[in-house]
């Protein structure tokens, strides 16, 4: 058997040769890993012969970018499968576990599929799904491992020569202004996207991530990109333990278990750090916080904006100060607080530029005004890291750049010379337009935050015909408390609010619309005033 010549599998290679030290003096194969729902542990060395294994299973030595829908929960059996793809010269096509029939049908048949790797558990589903479509094979992935292995010798031998410029990977955005469009990444784009968060957040050999985020997404799979955060890892020759679902009590008690290495990368969104702060809050709370948190490199969030009275709560609970991001399925990581310098985190910015990222803010006359303070500017982006293109969009693709080589982001954002890059939101539903002014949902929301009773909120604009849009603020009460009244809101917001951006509208939910990432669907927020 053969791999391809990606840095990806030089590197597997390597980590499957290293061997580390245990306590009684024996040696084991570096732990690459854990399954915490199964309690079951996998080292490089069985994760190079597993791949190895599918790769000898699908019975080709190139599949020669022929794309390949992956139905898979998140562990080991997940990694397998996207590393098998790739090593046999396919294009991963992660679908999610949570989506209904029809958008399962819609990916594969829109991506073009010519075969699906799919775990046992979720063969039925995909069948029903694809019952309508052109039939593809169906492989149960844990019999092509056990198929592989049956089949003779696995040693990887010597890397064969591959064309980095080839497809990769499709992720299938949100879709939120239409069907959904597959963005297409090659090797080089992956491998740069790897290596510009491994070098900014130095993640190394020693480093442990507890990882909850789906695998469908890029925040999870590459970084913290659901692709990238277990990629990068795994690129690094660290580990990995995969949590099924998140839960605030389980993550604590983890993180304070002596008996277990210590966690020192945490990865998440906003409502997971405002869970775990719940817990803290409670009656009785005997978790010591700070000692939980000792071992932590880095805690990063990310998805959306972090609000500043949580960062602010957990800094005071825990002596940490979480590491915020921003990045897009289409770029990879943008934009992110310094690691080596908490000082540099400020409050309500995302940071400066990634490794090899090239960042400008172009303002509506077609200026750049990043290194200007507080003047407003689309994000754009340019570097080797970026998606090649719309699967099959090429009028969308067009639309995304500018003449001159840019992503267009569609976000808006400010320069500010203390903490780097200010996300004041998407362009499309974040800038409300009210009595001539340009407002941001996110700022409103953070003041909004701030007011003690509330737990959760969300802002949008909504169409008026005297001011164009109306302020309208979603809000989720805190627990326990009586939810507070519009003109509770606009007082305490109007601390660090101009008048005209104070809400005029209120509604009390007790939850957010949100999507399997947890972002806000602004849309369905937006239909809450309609009612």
């Amino acid at each position: 058997m053969t791999l391809p010549d990606l840095q990806l599998f030089r590197r597997l290679k390597e980590h499957a040769g290293l061997q580390a030290d245990r306590n009684d003096g024996s040696v084991h194969s570096a732990t690459a890993i854990v399954d915490t729902a199964t309690g079951a542990t996998r080292t490089y060395a069985s994760l190079l012969k597993d791949v190895l294994a599918v790769t000898r299973h699908l019975g080709t030595s190139d599949l020669e970018q022929q794309r390949v829908a992956v139905l898979c929960p998140a562990g080991y059996i997940y990694t397998v499968a996207q590393w098998s793809v790739w090593a046999a010269g396919g294009v991963f096509v992660p679908l999610c576990v949570s989506h209904p029939a029809k958008e399962l049908e819609y990916h594969v048949k829109n991506a073009e599929c010519s075969l699906a790797l799919v775990h046992s558990s979720m063969r039925e589903r995909l069948t029903t799904a694809l019952g309508s479509s052109k039939s593809i094979p169906l492989i149960d992935i844990e019999q092509a491992v056990v198929s592989g292995h049956k089949s003779g010798n696995l040693d990887s031998g010597a890397l064969v020569p591959f064309d980095e410029s080839r497809n990769a990977m499709f992720v299938y955005t949100s879709g939120t202004t239409g069907r959904p469009k597959g963005v297409v990444s090659t090797h080089a784009s992956l491998r740069a996207q790897i290596e510009a968060v491994v070098d900014a957040w130095h993640i190394c050999k020693g480093d442990r991530l507890l990882h909850f985020l789906p695998l469908h997404h890029v925040h999870a799979s590459m970084q913290e990109s659901s692709t990238q955060a277990l990629t990068c890892l795994l690129w690094s020759g660290a580990t990995v333990e995969f949590v099924p679902k998140f839960d605030a009590g389980w993550t604590w008690r983890r993180l304070l278990d002596k008996q277990k290495p210590p966690v020192t990368l945490f990865m998440g969104v906003p409502t997971m750090y405002v869970r775990m702060l719940e817990m803290l809050d409670n009656t009785g709370c005997d978790i010591d916080a700070r000692t939980a948190c000792s071992h932590m490199r880095a805690m990063i969030s990310g998805s959306s904006a972090l609000p500043v009275s949580v960062r602010e709560r957990w800094r005071a609970a825990t002596g940490a100060t979480i590491l915020e991001r921003y990045g897009m399925t289409e770029t990879g990581m943008i934009v992110g607080g310094s690691l080596d310098d908490p000082q540099k985190r400020v409050l309500g910015c995302v940071g400066w530029p990634f490794p090899s990222v090239e960042v400008r803010l172009c303002a509506e006359d077609g200026q750049n005004v990043w290194g200007r303070p507080g003047i407003a500017g689309e994000v754009q982006v340019r570097g080797p890291a970026l998606f090649k293109e719309y699967w099959k969009r090429p009028d969308a693709t067009a639309e995304a750049f500018t003449t001159d080589g840019w992503f267009r982001t569609g976000d808006t954002a400010e320069w500010t010379p203390d903490g780097g890059c200010k996300i004041l939101g998407r362009t499309s539903v974040d800038i409300i337009k009210s009595g001539g002014y340009k407002l941001s949902a996110l700022e409103i929301e953070r003041a909004i935050m701030e007011h003690p009773r509330v737990r959760d909120c969300a802002v949008v604009g909504v169409v008026d015909e005297v001011w164009g849009q109306r302020v309208a603020a979603a809000v989720v009460p805190a627990a326990g408390l009586p939810p507070p009244t519009l003109d509770e809101l606009r007082k305490s917001a109007s601390q660090e609010l101009a008048q005209y951006k104070l809400p005029t509208l209120l509604r009390i939910v007790e939850e957010l619309p949100r999507n399997v990432m947890s972002k806000v669907n602004k849309k369905q927020v937006e239909k809450l005033f309609a009612e």
